[in-house]
């Protein structure tokens, strides 16, 4: 795997991986910190961060209402001390259901939420990675009169150790 840190005015705000299966170069998964713009607000400019790349506007949409219900929800963070560089990112979409959740019943949960949490030791050069999915879906126990929702987890993990190279082309 081919890992790419970008830095600018010294905080990171991009990782790219691409990863390798025998002689195959697999798609490049970016990871970047969109720029903040400014969205009317009233009479006041509220700074916010775009969600959705592309999407930065100055001024507010049409039917505004239901797309903040809607949109998807992200969140990425990209955090750097002298031991370890550390990415975050949530991606939540689709409606609020009520589910059954690590045991608890109706708990509030978007239909399908995302994860990814990478961890690279500026030490040693071991990099982790863990992408993780959960999905609300319909589970009916055998002998029950109907389905109840469910949120069930999808989990992989990548551990592995780098030889770092100073500049690359990517």
């Amino acid at each position: 795997m081919h890992v790419a840190l970008v830095r600018e005015a010294e905080e990171f705000v991009e990782v790219r991986l691409q990863a390798f299966e025998g002689q195959t170069r697999m798609p490049v998964q970016t990871y970047a910190l969109m720029p903040d713009a400014l969205v009317a607000d009233g009479d006041e400019a509220v700074v916010m961060s775009a969600a959705i790349p592309g999407l930065n506007v100055s001024d507010a949409l049409d039917g505004v209402d239901v797309a903040i219900d809607r949109s998807p929800v992200d969140a990425l963070e990209i955090s750097a001390t002298s031991e370890a560089i550390t990415l975050h990112q949530t991606i939540e979409c689709g409606p609020l259901i009520r589910a059954r959740v690590d045991g608890k019943t109706l708990v509030p949960t978007r239909e399908r939420v995302a994860t990814v949490d990478m961890r690279l030791d500026r030490i040693d050069g071991s990099l982790s990675l863990v992408w993780s999915e959960n999905l609300v879906k319909n589970h009916k126990i055998p002998g029950a009169i109907r389905a109840s929702k469910v949120r069930l987890r999808d989990q992989k993990t990548y551990d592995a150790r780098c030889m770092p190279v100073r500049q690359r082309a990517f």
